[in-house]
């Protein structure tokens, strides 16, 4: 039985070896590997940010992508593992930003009306000056969270209020649970650092 290769060993081994290592079922080297190509992954996914996807969700999406070159890589099929990964990353993050771009188009501009309900706010019985106060309150949490919050958040909140899973999320705004969940987190850290 052949020894296990510690990590820090793995460290020094070229893309080549590491790859067989991996298409051995080694998780070690897919890490190392991963490690080595994060910050292509981090520089990739900064240049594509934007209204729709922040940096980390692109970035989330280039190590889906990275991690597809590490499973797909073919020595054979004429070109280096760096640009072989290159062309993974890139190819999965531009079609992230196509496919929320896609999904914003068929969703509405703002889907906030869903989540603060409709105007008429309150029940017939109540005074005139207490609606008029709850819509100004309403009003005012709508531009909040315009100005707060990406696109790409005020869709996932308006899911998550509505009730959706996470993979039903996922799979209306075509992206991974994972992106989900990290969208939520900053929603609820920027209206939370927003209503000090």
């Amino acid at each position: 039985m052949q020894q296990p290769i510690p990590f820090d060993a793995m460290l020094p081994l070229d893309d080549g070896s590491l790859l067989e290592l991996c298409a051995k079922g080694n998780e070690d080297a897919a890490n190392v590997l991963v490690v080595r190509y994060l910050s292509l992954v981090h520089r990739k996914a900064s240049v594509r940010r934007g209204r729709s996807l922040e940096t980390d969700d692109l970035s989330q999406e280039g190590l889906i992508g990275l991690m597809d070159a590490i499973r797909t890589y073919r020595p054979d099929g004429g070109s280096s593992f760096a640009t072989y990964a290159s062309v993974c990353i890139d190819n999965r993050i531009r079609k992230a930003v196509a496919r929320t771009n896609t999904a914003a188009q068929h969703t509405s501009d703002i889907a906030l009306e869903d989540v603060l309900g409709s105007t008429a706010l309150a029940d017939e019985g109540e005074n005139p000056e207490s609606i008029l106060i709850e819509r100004e309150r309403l009003q005012s949490l709508k531009r909040k969270m315009e100005s707060l919050l990406s696109p790409f958040e005020r869709e996932v909140l308006s899911c998550y209020v509505k009730g959706f899973s996470y993979e039903q999320m996922a799979n209306m705004l075509h992206t991974t649970s994972k992106a989900v969940d990290n969208a939520l987190q900053r929603v609820r850290r920027k209206l939370k650092i927003a209503d000090r």
